[in-house]
Parts: C-alpha cells; structure tokens; sequence
C-alpha cells in the first residue's frame, strides 16, 4: 500500500477572455505539515487540491468550480518520463477521496476556510 497527502493547493483563474487558464499556487504542504488554511477565492475561479503519493508515483486531483458547481477528479501516474493521466471510475470510492471529504471547509460569500483533519499514515 502507498501512502499519499495533500502536496499543494492551486487557484484557477476562470477569465473567459484570457488566452489560458492561470494557475496559482497558494500553500504548498509537505509530507508532515497540518493545519488551518485560509484561502481567498473569486466567484469565477477554481481550486485545486492536489494529493501526491509518497513515492510521487501517482498524483490525484480535485478540483471545486464555484460558479458551475462541479467537483471533478484527476489521475495521473508516472510511466518512467512523465505523467500520464489515467481514468477512474471508482474515484468516490477511493481512500484519497474519503480523505479530502474528512477536510473541513467553511464557506461565505466573503471567504471560504479549508481545515486540513490528517491523520498519521494514510494507505491507499
């Protein structure tokens, strides 16, 4: 079994007239840190919580779109000389996705709160 956590948070930016979508990076974990975050997001922009496993084999992401209420998931696994990105299924069965509902997030019109709940090991 390979453990995971939560690697980093990233903020889209969702401007129609702009030629690509930004990114952004806004916390950056590493393998041992928790806590509380605050993140600052627009209406028109998206986040994304980017999981990594221990030995960086597999990447998983979520990503929360306001504005159309989406959550969607992305696999990607290294083949030896880069990410490929895979399709899941059973995503919402997954350990990784149980783990990212076990978050807490707080929500406003002004501000949303992301609380990272860890525990010591996390097997997927």
């Amino acid at each position: 079994m390979n453990r995971f956590y939560l690697k980093e948070v990233l903020i889209i930016s969702g401007n129609p007239a702009a030629d690509r979508k930004r990114y952004k990076l806004m916390i950056r974990f590493s393998s041992d840190s928790a806590g509380k975050c605050d993140i600052n997001v627009d209406y028109d922009e998206s986040i994304i919580f980017r999981y990594e496993t221990k030995d960086r084999m597999e990447i998983y992401e979520f990503q929360l779109t306001f504005k159309e209420k989406e959550l969607s998931f992305r696999l990607f696994a290294w083949d030896g000389g880069s990410y490929v990105r895979l399709y899941s299924e059973r995503w919402l069965a997954s350990p990784v996705f149980f783990q990212f509902l076990k978050n807490t997030y707080f929500s406003n019109q002004k501000d949303m709160m992301f609380m990272m709940i860890r525990r010591k090991s996390h097997k997927l």
